[in-house]
């Protein structure tokens, strides 16, 4: 069993850092792929979040599995009261010593060969600062639910296209022929190489669920590092989506108006037909698909955070969250 992969007469070496907030159960079958890899990592690093001892337990539980492995189980604390998966993924990136940074969410199942696929690719594309697998579940729903996405632009909710990972509009390759260049890389299975972090690191004004954390930093680079980030649809990967842990609907609802809204005013050329397609998107491209669901709530629910944010639209487009969560989760239901 390998601990690394060679890029040229260099072994490169991979550090795996996972935050996880309160789901032992999930991160148990994470831990079991790891396991099975055909090129172990050189390091697993576990970043807790949760508010309790179960994922601690666990780990102590599975030390000894990967010590037969060569593989250090790393444990540590999230960040005391800014809670956040870009907290998280700072303090595991600063821990880690791999050359290859690796970050996977706790609720995924790794194939196999998902990190030699993944080295593969900074062995043949030398000039790789990124790298992602490939969410072998995450696929339109139908043509005409793909096609609404589409002309919704119901960012951050991504389309689906072949061959193309765009920043924005937002889209998702389906299905994936050949390794391809991104310009975002996805959270739930993102690698950088260890460099990266000496200029950029994940941005924390984004707290709690931090929807858009992997979307601002992979596009950041990209925009500095052109066509140096890629997608293998070889290193495969599945994305359970896990229900435990998650933000409320009303939290996630507001969250889902204003992040997206401050990486827009950040990250994307502020021109006109940028703008269109922003505005559209967030109005128009949202409200459409909770039309057609016909849940007067979730209309609801949707109108009252639209309006929320548009009170607060200065401090969102700085990054400033407090204030507009706070409020919005105080209305009455």
């Amino acid at each position: 069993m390998l601990n690394g992969f060679f890029w040229g007469t260099k072994m490169l070496s991979c550090s795996i850092i996972i935050p996880t907030k309160n789901r032992k159960d999930d991160l148990q079958e994470t831990f079991k792929s790891i396991l099975k890899q055909t090129v172990s990592p050189k390091e697993v690093i576990v970043v807790d979040d949760s508010d309790n001892d179960l994922t601690e337990d666990l780990i102590e539980k599975n030390r000894k599995c990967f010590t037969r492995k060569a593989i250090p189980l790393i444990y540590l604390q999230g960040k005391t009261g800014n809670k956040s998966i870009s907290a998280a993924r700072n303090i595991g990136a600063r821990a880690s010593s791999g050359d290859i940074i690796c970050f996977i969410d706790d609720d995924v199942i790794l194939d196999t060969s998902f990190l030699k696929e993944t080295l593969s690719v900074y062995e043949y594309y030398e000039n790789a600062k990124g790298v992602q697998g490939y969410i072998i579940n995450w696929r339109p729903r139908s043509i005409l639910s793909n096609a609404i996405s589409r002309v919704c632009f119901n960012f951050p909710r991504e389309f689906f296209e072949k061959d193309k990972c765009r920043a924005f509009p937002f889209s998702y390759p389906y299905p994936p022929t050949k390794v391809i260049e991104c310009e975002w890389l996805v959270g739930v299975n993102s690698s950088y190489k260890r460099e990266i972090f000496k200029e950029f690191e994940f941005d924390e004004s984004l707290k709690g669920y931090s929807m858009c954390e992997d979307i601002d930093l992979s596009y950041r680079i990209c925009k500095k590092y052109a066509h140096s980030l890629y997608l293998s649809p070889f290193a495969k990967i599945i994305h359970k989506q896990s229900p435990a842990a998650r933000s409320s609907a009303r939290k996630f609802m507001i969250v889902l108006m204003s992040y997206p809204t401050y990486f827009f005013y950040k990250n994307v050329r502020q021109n006109l037909k940028n703008n269109i397609i922003f505005y559209w998107g967030f109005f128009v491209g949202r409200l459409i698909p909770k039309l057609l669901t016909k849940d007067p709530n979730e209309i609801l629910l949707l109108i009252r955070a639209d309006l929320m944010a548009l009170r607060h639209w200065t401090e969102i487009k700085h990054g400033k969250f407090d204030s507009v969560i706070q409020a919005f989760l105080s209305i009455k239901e």
